[in-house]
């Protein structure tokens, strides 16, 4: 079996190196991108989860997106890249507009004593998704975030976690997932995250 080409896309901000080491532990293919081809052209796509939302969102081609995933592509957002496949953000005043893949608004975390979110959590799982297969409940992974989607109640969201108060820390729909953690940097529980992503673009 060939391996599984996954596209990272790079909104001009941060380290991949990271995602791009858990890829290659998990036998697949990765590459950088600074743009989304069109429908078909890789096995999957990863959002990461460096940058500001306004930027980020303004770095992807929606259409493009849409496109693969309507081809069936599987799509995995981190982080910010979860976060900007929701409706809208908070993020830098105002609301900015995302994808809207994720009928959701992302806010600033409130009642919490510090922030940004930075270290372990645990995640309480919801509802049964692919990208979670093998994943115990109350598996810790590592956060890094001020922002959030608070919509728990929502048919997308596959786990949730708390800090301050309770948020989305897993998303699903149909061949889009996200993580609000990052699995890149969360050890085994992040790697078979990894894994079970690069499972389903096979």
């Amino acid at each position: 079996m060939s391996r599984a080409k996954i596209a990272i896309v790079d909104y001009g901000v941060g380290n991949l190196w990271s995602i791009i080491g858990a890829l290659r532990r998990c036998d697949a293919e990765p590459y950088v991108v600074k743009g989304i081809e069109g429908g078909g052209s890789c096995d999957g796509i990863i959002l990461p989860g460096v940058g500001a939302f306004r930027s980020a969102v303004e770095n992807i081609d929606p259409k493009s997106l849409l496109c693969n995933i309507e081809a069936g592509v599987p799509i995995l957002g981190i982080c910010l890249g979860l976060q900007i496949l929701f409706r809208s953000s908070e993020e830098g005043g105002g609301r900015a507009k995302g994808l809207g893949i994720f009928d959701g608004h992302v806010t600033k975390i409130r009642h919490a004593a510090k922030l940004p979110h930075m270290g372990w959590n645990t995640i309480s799982i919801m509802r049964e998704s692919p990208i979670l297969e093998g994943v115990p409940d109350n598996a810790h992974f590592y956060f890094a975030h001020s922002y959030a989607c608070l919509g728990i109640d929502s048919g997308y969201c596959s786990a949730v976690s708390a800090y301050g108060e309770r948020f989305v820390s897993v998303a699903s729909k149909g061949n889009v997932c996200g993580t609000q953690f990052h699995p890149e940097k969360s050890g085994l529980p992040g790697l078979r995250i990894m894994e079970n992503f690069v499972r389903m673009t096979r």
